[in-house]
């Protein structure tokens, strides 16, 4: 500031403030210094990317789009700016435009192993689980030291049902990086899937210890403990629950958390109150709107008489081989009925298969014919 005010038109200075400003978490201060730099010099890209990273971890995503696309103009060769915009427009859950950036970001820059994981969590959530561990594998080629990536492609590991495979992912994370809270609690989800509660909660705890306010893992760890009394974590939870600077998304896993502690001690009408404020949290996080419902099933109706005409007639296959099929809602077990029925020797385990998601919704609403 006291630079500033001997040199008031100082680019340099403006753009430095707001990197500072940035770091500490200032990111209206970041976002105002970045703003007058630009009006100093209006053409300089490398701002116009710091004011979209600075927009994009406040939560403006128009904002951080629009600024990514001003420093493309000037330099569209930025293959940082293409990334980032891909991580913005990815946030915003517009994953076809996300994956289209993040490929422009790896044509101009090949070696760039940021935008292959970053490129591999958009694919995940898309639903093409194979394509996302062949991004996050080929990150892992180019940077082996990639913990993040290794976190990512074990969760996506994980999706498909490949318990073993994510539990080595986890565990590679954590080698490289053994303060990865992140990875302790999604090793622990993997754990408590393969049945080894143990080992899990040994894991939850590890995440908490690394980040105390990891809500996530205080909501995993209640999930399969028994409680008989109010221990230190339910006391840590509570403390949590009511803090001012929680997030309402760490208050809703909290939450839900505090409502299976009070429904293990009985004392229902203590677990609805938590159960009620969870979900309200939950509502807001979702927003919800039937509109979306009443415009999808009107899709549906509209497509079927085609889906109907295109139906394959099964052919005649002579084999001894037959399909089990398993079918469950998340977190209900399926996993685990498909490890006992695998387990056979006769019984080979396909893990999770996304054909219908991926494919099916494309058809069943007519966006693909």
């Amino acid at each position: 500031k006291q630079l500033l005010s001997q040199f008031p038109n100082s680019l340099t200075l403006y753009n430095i403030q707001g990197v500072v400003n940035a770091e500490l978490g200032h990111f209206d201060g970041a976002i105002d210094s970045y703003k007058k730099a630009l009006k100093i010099k209006p053409d300089y890209a490398e701002v116009y990317y710091n004011l979209g990273n600075s927009l994009n971890d406040k939560g403006d995503l128009d904002a951080a789009i629009d600024s990514f696309q001003q420093a493309l103009k000037i330099k569209p060769d930025y293959a940082e700016a293409y990334s980032n915009m891909g991580n913005a427009l990815q946030d915003k859950g517009d994953l076809h435009a996300a994956i289209d950036s993040y490929k422009r970001a790896i044509k101009i820059k090949p070696n760039y192993a940021e935008a292959y994981n970053n490129m591999g969590a958009a694919l995940k959530d898309k639903g093409d689980l194979e394509a996302a561990i062949n991004s996050y594998q080929r990150a892992l080629k180019i940077n082996p030291d990639h913990a993040a990536a290794y976190n990512n492609m074990g969760v996506a590991q994980k999706d498909k049902g490949n318990l073993k495979a994510s539990i080595d992912c986890f565990k590679q994370a954590l080698k490289i990086e053994p303060i990865y809270a992140e990875a302790c609690n999604n090793m622990g989800n993997s754990l408590q899937d393969k049945g080894d509660l143990e080992p899990a909660v040994v894991y939850f705890e590890r995440a908490l210890k690394i980040k105390p306010n990891f809500a996530e893992a205080h909501y995993h760890l209640s999930l399969i403990t028994k409680y008989k009394e109010l221990t230190q974590h339910v006391v840590q939870m509570k403390n949590l629950h009511q803090d001012k600077n929680t997030t309402e998304d760490q208050r809703c896993h909290l939450s839900f958390a505090l409502a299976k502690v009070f429904e293990d001690l009985n004392d229902l009408d203590k677990s609805f109150s938590y159960l009620l404020i969870g979900n309200a949290l939950r509502k807001n996080q979702l927003d919800y709107n039937i509109k979306k419902d009443i415009k999808l099933f009107g899709l549906l109706k509209n497509t079927y008489p085609m889906l109907k005409n295109m139906a394959l007639q099964p052919l005649e296959v002579s084999s001894d081989i037959k399909p089990i099929f398993i079918l469950g809602m998340p977190r209900s077990g399926t996993t685990l009925v498909e490890q006992i029925v695998s387990s056979h020797s006769k019984v080979t385990g396909a893990g999770e298969l996304n054909y219908v998601g991926e494919f099916g919704a494309e058809y069943a609403t007519g966006s693909s014919r």
